[in-house]
């Protein structure tokens, strides 16, 4: 169970990272070369935690086993970047939107207009 939205993200953030690891591998083996995987985020504690590895008096609870993705990102085989908590479309899937939100991250995601 995570302590804090920072080690959600994370713990998140790592699950996301391993799948698109595992489909940049796919695609690079098949011959499609692919330089990096782009994975986003909007919880900035957790982006820099994944990008560095370095952890804080408040972060230090976080488990290592989490922290597999600073391996990727070191290996340059995935790229961290940041997006606008109000632009985030996988908002969707994770909480309870007004009609608005939702369409709007739908429409984001699903790149329908």
């Amino acid at each position: 169970m995570a302590r804090s939205t920072t080690e959600s993200a994370l713990i998140a953030m790592n699950d996301v990272g391993t799948t698109l690891i595992w489909g940049y591998e796919l695609l690079n083996y098949m011959g499609l070369k692919v330089s990096y995987a782009n994975l986003v985020g909007d919880n900035r504690a957790a982006l820099t935690i994944a990008s560095t590895g370095s952890l804080s008096k408040s972060t230090r609870a976080i488990r290592i086993r989490y922290l597999s993705i600073v391996d990727e990102v070191r290996a340059r085989r995935l790229r961290l970047w940041k997006v606008a908590g109000e632009d985030n479309p996988a908002d969707c899937l994770t909480k309870r939107l007004d009609t608005v939100k939702l369409q709007h991250d739908l429409t984001h995601l699903l790149k329908f207009k």
